[in-house]
């Protein structure tokens, strides 16, 4: 149930996902340069975590066996440098890594699914819309 060191994603899939959240970061950055202020951003920007569970970062630390990505911690790592290297308001490492790490530990088998189905609540609703 923890987040290993290694991870069950190759080196080259680890290399893609952070080329692909370095892309993201880079777009959320000119969407805000052409227009909105960071001043009037949401921490909860429904667009951005949409992004997010898209490249599958929302998964990432959740082991295969409780229907995540089973990514290592390096990678988990490696989305939240490039995330804060952004300046990406989005709380990944509060909401997705730390709570939904500690959900996942619970005892109960139903904060374990609860971890894994909140950490992919974004992804249900940005497909609802």
């Amino acid at each position: 149930m923890e987040v290993s060191y290694q991870s069950v994603i190759s080196n080259d899939e680890q290399a893609m996902l952070g080329e692909a959240v370095s892309r993201l970061v880079r777009d959320l950055r000119e969407r805000s340069a052409a227009g909105n202020s960071l001043r009037n951003a949401s921490a909860f920007n429904t667009q951005t975590w949409c992004s997010l569970a898209d490249l599958g970062v929302t998964a990432l630390p959740f082991n295969e066996s409780e229907g995540g990505l089973g990514g290592s911690l390096a990678a988990v790592m490696m989305v939240a440098g490039h995330l804060g290297k952004g300046l990406v308001r989005e709380p990944y490492l509060e909401c997705i890594v730390i709570a939904g790490r500690l959900l996942a530990r619970a005892d109960s088998p139903l904060l374990r699914r609860a971890a894994f189905r909140a950490s992919t609540s974004s992804w249900l609703q940005c497909r609802a819309t």
